[in-house]
């Protein structure tokens, strides 16, 4: 082998690896870990009472599903199901195309099924949410999602148990001001969509965490 092909050789080499660095710096990443160590506290007749508390870290379900969404992308995980909205009474069916038809369900047993439907789509290597405002106003809203919140909620585990809620947002909550009255903050400029699981029970309680998985910065 003579030195051009050695070089050559050398350079397609170098050439690969800082392909494969760029690659892997643009990757998504996990950041906001944010964890309780302690299990929620179960009484007898509770809805997880005598079933066992989830604390390992690599099997919490937010961990799992982030990794998933990173290994298989938003397509696979979300595309082709039916959500809701932290209520029983609103569904969103994502088709295999990321168009969101949103269904009411309610309490008299009326369904009305909006003729505005989102979408999540992607474009130019980013993904947008289209967000239809209401069922009466025909403007929508869209937002490239920078970020996919992941988050147990055990606010129900007396009733119900816990679930598990997902937020697409585009940038990190700030705050805008503080309350006069409390001086607690108030949180703004962000666009950020819900999607729940709260008709589907964890089969089993776990510690309070959230994870954000950063898509772009």
């Amino acid at each position: 082998m003579n030195k051009s092909s050695k070089r050559l050789i050398g350079l397609l080499i170098f050439a690969t690896l800082f392909l494969t660095c760029r690659e892997n710096d643009a990757q998504s990443k996990a950041e906001l870990e944010k964890f309780k160590n302690e299990c929620p506290k179960i009484s007898q007749g509770d809805f997880y009472w005598s079933k066992p508390c989830v604390i390992e870290k690599q099997a919490l379900t937010c961990m799992k599903a982030i990794e998933e969404i990173k290994k298989k992308g938003i397509e696979s995980y979300f595309f082709g199901k039916a959500w809701d909205r932290g209520s029983y009474e609103t569904k969103y069916n994502i088709d295999r195309k990321g168009e969101i038809k949103i269904v009411d369900h309610d309490p008299d047993g009326t369904i009305t099924v909006w003729k505005q439907k989102g979408k999540i789509y992607r474009k130019e290597g980013k993904y947008i949410f289209v967000d239809p405002i209401n069922k009466w106003d025909t403007k929508t809203e869209e937002f490239v999602i920078n970020r996919i919140d992941c988050e147990i909620n055990n606010l129900n585990i007396d009733r119900q148990g816990s679930f598990i809620y997902f937020t697409f947002a585009n940038n990190e909550m700030k705050v805008l001001r503080y309350s006069a009255l409390d001086n607690s903050p108030i949180y703004g400029d962000s666009k950020s969509f819900v999607l729940a699981e709260t008709t589907k029970p964890l089969p089993n309680p776990e510690v309070w965490h959230k994870i954000s998985l950063i898509l772009s910065e």
